[in-house]
């Protein structure tokens, strides 16, 4: 990863110590998915991503492909609002722009943190990753 730095990992490691649940668009789900679900137990970010439940949000998603995920096809905010009803910790979210939108919204974000990659495109734009962390009451 061009950009990674170890101070984004241990961000990033300290939010995921109160998080027992990710929720996740589809897109963002299958990226990671992809990356952690094949990592061999013992790998210290493989371990950390594979143990917390996951929700994804999918109506194309056919069946889960990472362990311990619930797809929620219909009532995404509703869905949501149960989710974040249930006893636990804190429910985060990385990337999902569209899902990040719709739970901003409908007032479902306690907390977001986002990590800036001060990246120049073309005219001088600034290009930034957003991540956002949910908190269960």
């Amino acid at each position: 990863m061009p950009y990674w730095h170890d101070a984004i990992g241990e961000s990033f490691g300290a939010m995921m110590q109160d998080a027992d649940a990710l929720l996740l668009g589809r897109r963002t789900y299958v990226t990671h998915a992809e990356a952690f679900e094949p990592m061999p137990p013992g790998d210290p970010f493989g371990d950390m991503m594979n143990a917390p439940r996951k929700y994804v949000v999918s109506r194309t998603l056919e069946r889960p492909i990472w362990r311990d995920t619930t797809i929620i096809r219909e009532n995404v905010i509703e869905s949501v609002r149960a989710l974040k009803a249930e006893p636990g910790r804190n429910i985060l979210t990385d990337g999902s722009s569209q899902l990040v939108h719709a739970l901003l919204a409908h007032d479902l974000v306690d907390e977001l943190h986002l990590l800036v990659y001060p990246l120049t495109l073309g005219s001088g734009s600034v290009r930034c990753r957003t991540g956002c962390m949910r908190h269960s009451p």
